[in-house]
């Protein structure tokens, strides 16, 4: 049998075959088990690298040419889903907490990214690290899978549950503090790459690698360095904001309360007999809290563009680390020549894309950033001026009101006027040295280096992929999706010249089950966006490994590592790690991770 009609005869198992109950396990990932997959635009998986194949428990034969929805969980909401589409038929990235289910039936979680690319989606997924953040995803998703499914109950068809659904889970998130979706997702990506970190995930070193292999660890080991500089930058860029945002919201907060003092001095300018000094400054500061007020008002939203911009730069270049560290993960198996190494360089080309996408994307907006940091700080410098002026004059009052006999609306008034021109110079005082280390940390990053890695790292990529020639797995011609039950038949109607709906869609619709496409299924990898399920294959495949030759690599200036029986006279004297951990031991599904809601929503 050729290889072609093998890759087939998979494929046709896979459709015949339904997809595996849940059978209350979990699988628990370890911190290096990085997931790489790319699909189509239909969401077609094109390539899956040995984490995901491992951990998913189903043969590269099947994965390749399968929907990506072929691990969809029942336990994912669909507006899970349905918030996918949205993001990538935007063009823009998309991240979420997803439950997968392998071919095994058992459960695993992942911290899932899908990325726009070429006309396609490629997905890098990690074990979530920060338990809180997947916690509170958890209980939303709890809440609206539980409604979602009481509504199709009633008659209500999926994707009109979905769409619900989407509702409910925006407003979960608002209750929980968070403004919207985007705002969760640049909250978690960063957050998690940094518990990745300090956790001590590294991609594990080759010292022994010699020739474009040994400059390719080299150029990701100093790509990462660099991308970690810049995610502390826009770290503490992140906190500047976050603490313009707050202290601007409360200069705010009394520049409205300064309202009511202005209606008192007009009331008691009226009641005055004959010419007043002291009421007339008062008049003229009255007059200049209008102002000011305005400039307040103008400064904070100049504050909240900021803040926005920062967290956003913050989490495009916090995914560029995450797809760092695939490649790094990628160069090792090519080190190691791990089963179907050959296919690593292709996906290390694919990511040095991305890379290069999102690096560039986000340069330009850092140049934004640091031109919105300048007029921010000058803004503040003029609020600045403007409030010395009735401080001064205060001092002058003060003193001739020492001599006077003052009427009992000045006796009155004087004292809450000095205050309230005090209390807002502290304000703008305190403001002003934030935002000038604001303006002084949004300095342009110097991303030339990043860009000479990332080239190194794709052009030495592409060599190594020409140089093995790796034989496909599967046919690359996409085969049609098999027609299954439906949980979410139509997702948000993407471009019609851009995106082909999969088989069993409805004409002009994406796939539902793959997020137009999207690797990572169900929120890239949940199984799909909507979540139409493919029929998968019992887990009794055993995957073919290639018999060790002994015959020298076909990579330049490299030989394979041998076995102890193989080795020359004088080995190394530390000889290669596996690059990759067994598979994990499964560990109970805990069920009341999903419990319903104590008060259902929506009703």
């Amino acid at each position: 049998m050729s290889a072609q009609t093998a890759d087939t005869g998979w494929r046709d198992v896979a459709r015949r075959v339904s997809p595996p109950d849940p059978n209350g396990t979990e699988q628990q990932l370890g911190l290096n088990d990085v997931f790489f997959s790319t699909t189509d635009r239909k969401g077609v998986i094109e390539q899956a690298n040995e984490v995901f194949v491992r951990i998913s428990r189903y043969p590269r034969e099947v994965l390749v040419g399968s929907p990506h929805n072929i691990i969809r969980h029942p336990v994912m909401p669909g507006a899970a889903f349905r918030a996918m589409w949205d993001y990538l038929l935007d063009d823009q990235p998309f991240v979420a907490y997803v439950h997968n289910l392998a071919a095994d039936g058992s459960l695993y979680t992942v911290l899932a990214t899908v990325t726009p690319l070429d006309g396609g989606f490629l997905s890098v997924r990690t074990r979530p690290e920060r338990a809180d953040l997947l916690g509170a995803a958890d209980s939303i998703y709890g809440t609206v899978r539980h409604l979602e499914l009481e509504w199709e109950a009633a008659g209500l068809g999926a994707p009109a549950a979905a769409a619900q659904g989407l509702g409910v889970l925006a407003k979960q998130l608002t209750a929980a503090g968070i403004p919207d979706y985007t705002a969760f997702m640049q909250t978690v990506v960063p957050a998690e790459v940094q518990a990745r970190i300090a956790a001590g995930a590294t991609v594990p070193q080759r010292p022994w690698a010699v020739g474009r292999l040994a400059d390719m660890a080299v150029h990701q080991r100093r790509l990462t360095e660099e991308l970690d500089d810049w995610v502390s930058l826009l770290g503490r860029l992140d906190e500047l904001a976050t603490q313009l945002s707050t202290l601007s919201g409360e200069l705010a907060e009394h520049s409205h309360a300064d309202a009511a003092l202005r209606e008192r001095i007009q009331q008691a300018k009226q009641r005055a007999e004959g010419f007043s000094p002291i009421m007339a400054g008062l008049d003229l500061w009255s007059a200049m809290t209008l102002e000011l007020s305005t400039l307040v008002a103008k400064v904070t939203d100049e504050v909240e563009q900021l803040r926005a911009s920062c967290a956003a730069t913050r989490f495009r270049i916090a995914l560029a680390r995450l797809h760092c560290d695939q490649v790094g993960y990628f160069t090792v198996e090519l080190i190691d020549q791990t089963p179907d190494w050959q296919l690593a360089a292709p996906g290390i080309v694919l990511l040095c894309r991305a890379l290069s996408q999102g690096v560039a994307e986000t340069a330009g907006a850092v140049q934004g950033n640091a031109q919105l940091a300048a007029k921010v700080a000058s803004d503040i410098n003029e609020m600045a001026q403007a409030v010395s002026i009735p401080r001064t004059l205060l001092a002058s009052w003060q003193t001739m009101a020492a001599g006077r006999e003052l009427s009992d609306d000045l006796r009155e008034l004087m004292p809450q006027v000095g205050s309230t021109i005090e209390t807002t110079a502290e304000q703008i005082e305190r403001i002003g040295r934030v935002a000038e280390e604001c303006r002084r940390n949004a300095q342009p990053h110097d991303i030339t280096a990043i860009r000479e890695h990332v080239m190194a790292l794709s052009e030495a990529a592409s060599v190594v992929a020409a140089e093995s020639a790796p034989t496909p797995h599967a046919d690359p011609q996409p085969v049609d999706s098999p027609e299954v039950d439906r949980q979410y038949d139509e997702p948000p109607a993407p471009p019609s010249e851009t995106v082909a709906p999969a088989a069993g869609a409805p004409a002009g619709a994406p796939e539902v089950g793959t997020p137009a496409g999207a690797p990572g299924s169900g929120v890239p990898d949940a199984g799909q966006p909507g979540g139409e399920q493919s029929p998968v294959p019992s887990p009794t495949f055993t995957m073919p490994v290639p018999p060790d030759t002994g015959m020298p690599s076909k990579l330049s200036g490299y030989a394979p590592y041998r076995s102890p029986a193989q080795q020359p006279a004088t080995p190394p004297a530390t000889p290669p790690a596996q690059a990759f951990p067994p598979p994990p031991v499964q560990q109970p599904f805990r069920p009341e991770q999903f419990p319903p809601p104590q008060a259902p929503m929506g009703r």
